[in-house]
């Protein structure tokens, strides 16, 4: 068998009569009815968007919060950033100060800046338990600044803990590197 999903290293669900000769028909029963319950969610899913409601990524995994949390500076949204830091954030530019939520915002939310999609590789998400999680990698972003291009490149290191249910970034630590 070759193509489609593998479910267990074995059960190849991409063709029926390859699984029913493969798994069995009571394991391929059970398969088919999670696949039919994992649509079934998808569609409640999909219909509680079409009628607007937007979940809060804060609420779910790392990985959802850190991606909100960065289209959020993406597209300078302030509210949504200041929702994201602790009352006690802790931000570390490239200058090694150690500063707080006020400055973060500003610095990410700078009047005439417009930036490019960013460019992240080692891009790595790793839970510390369930309540706590460090994002890091390498950016690369470019943009303009009041019609003036510039580039940053920088590795960044993001850390979240949930608090009350909701993740929250706690500390974002910013060191520079030089220029691609």
């Amino acid at each position: 068998m070759s193509g489609g999903p593998v479910l267990d290293g074995r059960c190849n669900i991409a063709f029926l009569s390859d699984a029913v000769k493969t798994c069995g028909m009571p394991l391929l029963r059970h398969r088919l009815m999670l696949l039919a319950a994992a649509f079934l969610l998808a569609g409640i899913s999909a219909s509680e968007a079409a009628r607007g409601a937007s979940p809060d990524p804060q609420s779910g995994s790392l990985a959802e919060a850190s991606q909100a949390f960065d289209d959020a500076q993406f597209h300078h949204d302030r509210a949504a950033i200041d929702r994201f830091l602790s009352s006690d954030f802790l931000f570390v530019p490239r200058s090694g100060q150690a500063l707080g939520r006020s400055d973060f915002l500003a610095a990410v939310t700078t009047p005439g800046e417009v930036l490019e999609p960013f460019v992240i590789r080692d891009h790595r998400i790793r839970a510390l338990g369930p309540d706590g999680g460090v994002v890091s990698g390498e950016g690369l972003v470019r943009g303009t600044q009041d019609g003036k291009s510039f580039s940053s490149h920088f590795r960044y290191a993001d850390i979240f803990a949930r608090q009350n249910g909701r993740w929250v970034v706690v500390y974002v630590q910013v060191t520079a590197l030089p220029a691609p």
